[in-house]
């Protein structure tokens, strides 16, 4: 009579691994850090640490195209858990304390490390040129700039030169 691996007490290796594994549970309300998957204009995925990747909320997709220049995969995000599980089986979180508080953790981290900050351009007005950058506005004053934008500052409207020198 053969012996299956069970009588023997030996685990199939798939099962050896999974009892290995400590899956946390995630509970709807619960702010966690996440890391990022994937990101793109259609959607954001994150590693939470649960058995499947979670998703970016429906409300908060229309918003993500804003801050898609300044994330990039492997970022770890503070973010809230909306819901455990969505109809397509995903986890479901939203960036919104991101959106609110994140992007001036991002500047001041930024000014602490003397990074360049990437800005987008907007008008030209009396004192400088009107910058955004991650929906935060702020203005280039007219003695920063070069004699080039100063001379013709209708170049720098739409562009996203690079700054290094955040005041905030």
């Amino acid at each position: 009579m053969r012996k299956t691996q069970k009588q023997l007490g030996d685990l199939h290796p798939m099962e050896q691994l999974l009892q290995g594994q400590i899956i946390p549970k995630i509970k709807r309300g619960s702010d966690i850090n996440a890391t990022i998957v994937s990101i793109s204009k259609k959607g954001v995925f994150f590693n939470v640490g649960s058995k499947a990747n979670a998703v970016l909320g429906d409300r908060e997709i229309k918003e993500i195209s804003t801050y898609l220049p300044h994330l990039k995969v492997g970022d770890s995000i503070r973010v809230r858990i909306i819901s455990e599980e969505s109809r397509d089986g995903f986890p479901v979180v939203s960036m919104r304390r991101f959106f609110e508080k994140g992007k001036w953790d991002i500047l001041q981290q930024k000014k602490e490390n003397e990074e360049d900050v990437e800005v987008l351009c907007g008008e030209y007005g009396k004192g400088g040129v009107f910058v955004d950058f991650m929906g935060i506005r702020g203005v280039i004053p007219k003695i920063q700039l070069t004699e080039n934008f100063l001379n013709n500052p209708e170049k720098l409207s739409g562009s996203c030169p690079e700054i290094n020198r955040i005041v905030m």
